[in-house]
């Protein structure tokens, strides 16, 4: 494995480049399952001014899935990738990637790890635990390459995703919900505060804090009230197009 580890240093050299073809994704998958940890970090740095577009590319969003799995270091992935999809997008570029097929993806990973109830089977495949020998033992027994529980690492990633996922869908609920793949980031998020208010004793809770965890509830209570109020919204509106449709009929 030293001569796939030299050869790693040289590819993450190229990271940027190698998310351009649907081949060069696929190696920066690899990359980042089998790497080192040096080698994942210098790999997540050169993406983060390119997270956005990878976000809306089949291939290449891949790539930013298997980073939020298999990378211990959360800090560096909440600087380097939530926070440039989040935080530092503009509201109209965030809108674009939770909507769009693919993009929706990126953000609902940070929530929930590898979920098959929105991650397609194909590209669940690609993005499995995988094992390497292990250079500390004499017989290089395989081992997981990742060491951090993915429960708590998912804790520490949606803690950071969480207060700027708010902010985003408080500012447009109706275009979300309303949305083929919005409505799955509107679902995990309020799925996601809810676990916030049921388990103040989970990972999740005590990675925001007991301020930010109260704060989140409050913002859940808000969320539920307008989905709520949308819903009626909704279904008002569709009674009246079904009367007038009768009015039509009889006439």
């Amino acid at each position: 494995w030293k001569e796939k580890d030299d050869l790693l240093v040289v590819l993450r050299a190229e990271a940027s480049k190698l998310r351009i073809s649907s081949d060069g994704a696929e190696v920066l998958n690899q990359a980042l399952a089998y790497g080192s940890a040096k080698n994942r970090k210098a790999i997540v740095k050169s993406l983060k001014e390119h997270a956005a577009e990878m976000a809306l590319d089949p291939d290449s969003c891949v790539a930013l899935l298997r980073a939020m799995v298999s990378v211990d270091d959360t800090k560096l992935l909440k600087e380097q990738l939530v926070i440039p999809l989040i935080s530092a997008s503009t509201t109209a570029e965030l809108a674009e990637i939770c909507t769009d097929t693919i993009g929706h993806l990126a953000v609902v990973q940070m929530l929930v790890a590898n979920s098959a109830s929105y991650v397609p089977k194909h590209m669940l495949e690609r993005l499995q635990p995988v094992q390497r020998p292990n250079p500390k033992t004499k017989d290089k027994q395989l081992a997981p390459t990742t060491k951090k529980p993915q429960e708590k690492r998912r804790a520490e990633l949606a803690a950071a995703a969480l207060p700027g996922l708010l902010d985003f869908v408080e500012k447009d609920v109706h275009g979300l919900a309303t949305d083929e793949f919005g409505c799955r980031v509107l679902e995990q998020v309020i799925l996601t505060c809810n676990e916030v208010l049921n388990s103040p004793e989970a990972h999740l809770s005590k990675c925001l804090g007991e301020g930010e965890r109260e704060t989140t509830i409050a913002r859940l209570r808000e969320l539920v009230k307008t989905v709520a109020k949308l819903s009626v919204e909704v279904v008002t509106e569709d009674e009246d197009v079904e009367e007038d449709e009768e009015d039509e009929d009889v006439e």
